[in-house]
């Protein structure tokens, strides 16, 4: 994260009477989650992975729309497919809400790089 204030922080820009504006500043605190857990010091465990994977398909597609689970020997695909298959029924912006909360937790236990590669906690 780069000095200065967090684009989580920006509260004022918004009216948060709006929902426009809510649903906008909602899109931008996810969009600098989405960024900033990309630059996590340490890889997260994978049960973490998966929760965060799940909850960011659901955000930005919604229920799974893949029929059947992957075959066993597809460990991967079928560890995404149950992440996302988790969610079903969660809203986009309930799950876009738990994605930020749970890229927030990650960043608070395994900090990230800022723009010097320092790491820098939030």
């Amino acid at each position: 994260m780069h000095k200065g204030v967090s684009i989580w922080e920006i509260n004022v820009a918004f009216n948060p009477q709006n929902s426009r504006d809510s649903r906008k500043l909602k899109q931008a605190n996810f969009d600098q989650a989405t960024q900033d857990v990309r630059k996590l010091k340490r890889r997260p465990e994978d049960e973490e992975l998966k929760e965060l994977y799940g909850l960011y398909k659901q955000s930005i597609i919604g229920d799974i729309n893949i029929g059947a689970c992957p075959v066993m020997l597809d460990m991967k695909g079928k560890a995404k497919w149950e992440a996302w298959n988790l969610q079903k029924g969660l809203s986009k912006e309930d799950a876009m809400s738990a994605y930020i909360s749970k890229a927030r937790e990650l960043i608070e236990k395994y900090g990230i790089y800022n723009l010097t590669g320092e790491t820098d906690l939030l």
